[in-house]
């Protein structure tokens, strides 16, 4: 079937307008006559085909009487449509083609789309009567046959605004019999939210001679709504009055719900339903302008701690369920007036604008903190999920929203940075800190090109024996600009600057290149096993499994004695990837640092391929103080067994609590108590002899021994 395009309700208009034999020319916005109806033909004798496409002054020029000169007729044209509001009318002296002289009142208004402009001119003669009986008894069943099928509700009125006709496609829209919509019936069909203003409208437009057009809404008995698209006009009379209305109704429901949903397209997160950042950023700098006080303001920026994890190991339909979840949550603690908003991933913000903004933003800080730690229901399982929040206020006359956000920013960063599951206000010390991190990522690009990065190793010793096992290689800046900064600050920095794929692979390299001259120097024998570090944003860049087989194979590393530390939270939010499957291919073994402080813990130890387990110093600091702690790391060690992983004790450095590590089944522990890390020249001076001596067998009283000073 072929598309039968919609009627424009303007092409109805000159239809039934038609068929009330009133004469009418239409034109475009150039002033190019595109319509002479019939009734226009028979009044001024004339055939619209000699006629269309013709400037419409030249037709006027021809018609107008002697007295009338060419320039007068183009005054007289450019008047009519150069109106701003309102019809105009003229009386225009004029002659048939027959040369029988004709007084006209010709009347000019608008019609058309903002898109395509058009200009109708209605020509009367002085003496007619539209309104006479006989005339109308002819021309009604006329106009009741053309709009009968006409895809468009049609409605016409009289001067009373009383409905004179109704025809189908309008009782199809507004489910109102014809019966039911004639009279004032019609007004019922509008919604009653809309028909006040509608009703108002509509006649201060025809009062004014305007062709009236508005979006309104009609709503059904059963309360249905359906969107509609009105375009009116008066119906002139004798003497150019205004004699009824003529209503053309076009059903724009489907328009109008695609448009609505490019809007929420455009304010909305597709995902949560929160406002997106576009809205945000209008709504904050809206609030900073509205603001009477200089701490009026309060912007909330928020993420979640360990997202990635959960999405990682749960799928990422998992995680968009999780995000949906918790931007229920703030919803629910939010008040009328404050703003919340999704900015991308797991961002989200929110605005508040109440006096005391700070005891506001506290009180609904430590909420969100505490509200989205609770536990999440997600496809049968349960998550455990925390959030860190940094806090900015502003005002009047004290921020633009660019600054606020920036401040925000930074006390979210903070935030992270010190332990997470907490909030952190922005002060001006924050913002030091922050320029200072700004240097530091750029003295350490700087380091890097410079050369100015060294590896330090620290033994890890068999309890039973005393013989050194294992080094592992720890990354060290010595000509740092202030010796505070150790890797605990400058390793995040190499993070967030980027720089840690390079300065990774460059210790991955040099440790392995140190091994080789450890072992060809006797220091270390051939089960020696070589440990390095490795960071999340390190595994997962592309290069990074063909990085360390070349370097396995450059250095001529065994790749069995070569152990890749990472942390639970790496370890889990590889996974699914793949990763430590393809490094378990190359033969190289995988220990998880820090064990017992990072995400899932216990219940994902049992699917991750790993070798090693290293048990957090926070454990071993504890064992003397909390007697609870040993029966953790018994836990641990009793598991791993079960598991057949290798333990590693961290940070031991008291000897002390060797015979409680080796009561509880560990085997090799690596801390100061044995030896501090050490550089490459000190360790090819290592004097084998004292290692043994150093860590005496567990039945030796190990608390009265001293670490020996390499």
């Amino acid at each position: 079937m072929d598309f039968i395009p919609p009627v424009a309700p303007f092409v109805i208009a000159d239809l039934v307008v038609d068929q009330l034999n009133h004469a009418y020319i239409r034109c475009d916005g150039d002033g190019q006559i595109l319509t002479i109806n019939p009734a226009a033909e028979r009044l001024l004798g004339i055939a619209a085909e000699d006629w269309n496409g013709s400037p419409i002054n030249w037709l006027i020029e021809s018609l107008v009487t002697d007295m009338y000169c060419p320039s007068r007729a183009s005054a007289v044209y450019l008047e009519a449509v150069g109106w701003a509001h309102g019809v105009t009318a003229h009386k225009l002296p004029a002659r048939h083609s027959s040369g029988k002289a004709l007084e006209l009142v010709m009347h000019t208004y608008h019609t058309g789309t903002a898109d395509s402009p058009a200009t109708t001119f209605i020509l009367e003669r002085v003496e007619q009567r539209l309104e006479h009986p006989a005339e109308r008894e002819t021309t009604l069943p006329r106009f009741q046959t053309l709009t009968r099928l006409a895809p468009v509700g049609i409605l016409e009125l009289d001067d009373q605004w009383q409905c004179l006709y109704a025809n189908d496609k309008w009782c199809e829209l507004s489910r109102l019999g014809r019966d039911e919509s004639l009279q004032t019936g019609w007004v019922d069909a509008l919604h009653r939210d809309d028909v006040n203003e509608t009703l108002i409208a509509l006649h201060d437009a025809i009062g004014r001679g305007l062709t009236f057009e508005r979006e309104v809404r009609l709503q059904t008995p059963l309360g249905q709504i359906t969107w509609i698209s009105i375009s009116a006009t008066g119906l002139l009379g004798s003497h150019g009055r205004v004699s009824g209305i003529l209503i053309v109704a076009s059903d724009i429901t489907e328009r109008y719900r695609a448009n609505e949903q490019l809007r929420i397209i455009a304010h909305r997160d597709a995902l949560t339903g929160l406002y997106n950042r576009t809205v945000f950023l209008d709504r904050l700098a809206t609030a900073l302008e509205s603001a009477v006080s200089p701490v009026e303001v309060a912007l909330l920026f928020l993420d979640l701690d360990g997202f990635k994890a959960v999405n990682d190991t749960l799928g990422h339909h998992a995680g968009d369920a999780l995000l949906r979840q918790v931007a229920d949550r703030l919803r629910e603690i939010a008040q009328p007036g404050d703003t919340v908003a999704r900015l991308g991933g797991d961002e989200f913000t929110v605005i508040l604008s109440r006096r005391f903004a700070r005891d506001s933003a506290e009180r609904v800080a430590k909420h969100i903190v505490q509200r989205l730690k609770e536990v999440y229901q997600i496809e049968g399982q349960q998550v455990f999920i925390s959030c860190s929040l940094g806090i900015a206020l502003g005002g009047q006359g004290k921020d633009d929203d660019d600054k606020l956000v920036q401040r925000a920013d930074i006390a979210l960063y903070r935030a992270k940075h010190s332990g997470r599951a907490r909030y952190v206000f922005f002060s001006p010390e924050l913002d030091r800190a922050r320029r200072d991190h700004s240097i530091l990522v750029s003295r350490l690009q700087y380091a890097l090109e410079s050369d100015e990065f060294d590896v330090m190793y620290q033994p890890q010793v068999d309890i039973a024996s005393g013989a050194v096992i294992g080094l592992e290689a720890l990354l060290r800046w010595p000509q740092a600009p202030r010796q505070d900064i150790g890797p605990g600050e400058f390793i995040p920095a190499l993070e967030d600057a980027g720089l840690i794929g390079p300065v990774g692979t460059w210790v991955l390299r040099r440790a392995c290149n140190d091994y080789r001259r450890f072992r060809e120097a006797g220091v270390i024998n051939a089960n020696t096993s070589l440990s390095v570090n490795v960071s999340a944003r390190q595994v997962g860049i592309d290069t990074f499994l063909s990085e360390v087989e070349e370097i396995l194979e450059s250095e001529q590393m065994p790749a069995e004695r070569l152990v890749i530390e990472l942390t639970e939270s790496v370890l889990v939010s590889t996974f699914e990837s793949g990763v430590i499957e393809q490094l378990k291919t190359l033969g190289v073994s995988i220990s998880i640092d820090d064990f017992g402080t990072g995400f899932s813990s216990l219940a994902y130890l049992g699917k991750l391929p790993v070798d090693e387990l290293k048990i957090d110093q926070s454990f071993i600091r504890d064992l003397h103080a909390r007697p609870q702690a040993k029966s953790i790391i018994e836990g641990i060690v009793a598991l791993a067994q079960s598991l057949g992983l290798h333990v590693v004790a961290e940070g031991v450095e008291d000897g002390s609590v060797l015979p409680m590590l080796s009561e509880c089944g560990c085997t090799t522990y690596q801390g100061y108590y044995f030896a501090p890390p050490m550089l490459r020249d000190r360790v090819l001076e290592f004097d084998k002899s004292l290692v043994v001596e150093a860590a005496a067998s567990p039945d030796c009283e190990q608390a009265d021994r001293k670490p020996v000073q390499i």
